[in-house]
């Protein structure tokens, strides 16, 4: 059946287009079978419904703390149960002068109107008014749990940035990058490279690495794959302890991908440090409130 949406469907979705990437392929292996774009878009969709739920059951522990007494502490629980009831497991308040007697590794972040001198590595907020920006603390601090914050500059370097890349070359560079690569390849085969916004298309495939990185390949003259006019192709490769970050990194480069200020700045100024700060600014806008990104898991 065709899928008129399985474009739009992959970049806006774009962690999960890459977990149905890893399923189609070992799939396609095991079974020895194909899965065409259409049906690839639609599984997409479901990858995504399902990785939602899992995603909404992920919650968090909080201490809140206040200095004026239990009728501040109790209208303020109930303001923090609304706000993030869907991102909160408890929240448990506790005495000013009882706090340093709990066990704070048990809890993901601490809420507290008064100082507080702790030897903790848990976040706290400390909010020194009950207003919008300072509400905005946060958010921010739970929109870092849910989506920690990626050091991009250490999966971008100019030994995986290419630029004026001759269709002629591509395929060598690709075979050098990743040795794992058939010696045939075949750009039409949707569940290897997939196809998004903007003239980009995404290396789905995942091979062993010794370090992180993401691949950005910018070719000199745009090539027609799967019916498409493609000048870009990326590939995301995480090592094992680092694909915890994978969600996280797919949302800032989904929101890359579909904005065409951000790609057409970099094709005309294809170097790393403006890369990079492109990335930067769009997980910067993303944690500086609960934004697109949380809300859009509910």
């Amino acid at each position: 059946m065709r899928n008129p949406l399985v474009v739009k469907n992959a970049t806006n979705y774009l962690y999960a287009s890459v977990i149905t990437a890893y399923f189609c392929e070992f799939l396609c292996s095991f079974y020895n079978i194909e899965i065409d774009k259409n049906e690839f878009g639609y599984l997409v969709l479901y990858f995504n419904m399902s990785l939602r739920r899992i995603t909404s059951k992920k919650k968090y522990n909080v201490i809140l703390t206040c200095g004026r007494g239990r009728p501040e502490s109790i209208t303020f629980l109930n303001f923090l149960i609304e706000r993030y009831g869907r991102l909160v497991e408890d929240i448990e308040i506790v005495d000013f002068h009882q706090i340093r007697s709990k066990n704070l590794n048990e809890y993901d972040l601490i809420i507290s109107t008064v100082p507080l001198n702790l030897d903790t590595n848990i976040p706290i907020v400390l909010l020194r008014d009950f207003n919008g920006q300072e509400i905005n603390k946060i958010d921010i601090e739970m929109n870092k749990l849910t989506f920690p914050t990626i050091n991009l500059n250490s999966l971008l370097n100019e030994k995986y940035l290419h630029v004026h890349v001759n269709n002629e070359s591509l395929e060598n560079l690709l075979k050098k990058t990743y040795p794992e690569l058939n010696n045939d390849i075949n750009f039409e085969k949707d569940i290897d490279f997939v196809v998004l916004d903007n003239k980009i298309m995404l290396l789905s495939k995942q091979f062993h690495i010794n370090k992180s990185h993401i691949l950005f390949i910018e070719l000199k003259k745009p090539l027609i794959i799967q019916g498409s006019l493609i000048k870009t192709i990326l590939s995301i490769q995480l090592c094992e302890s680092e694909r915890k970050n994978l969600n996280t990194l797919c949302l800032i480069l989904s929101e890359w991908i579909k904005s065409e200020e951000y790609v057409q700045n970099f094709r005309e100024n294809s170097k790393l440090q403006n890369l990079v700060n492109q990335l930067n600014e769009i997980q910067v806008n993303h944690t500086s409130g609960l934004g697109r990104i949380i809300t859009s898991l509910y």
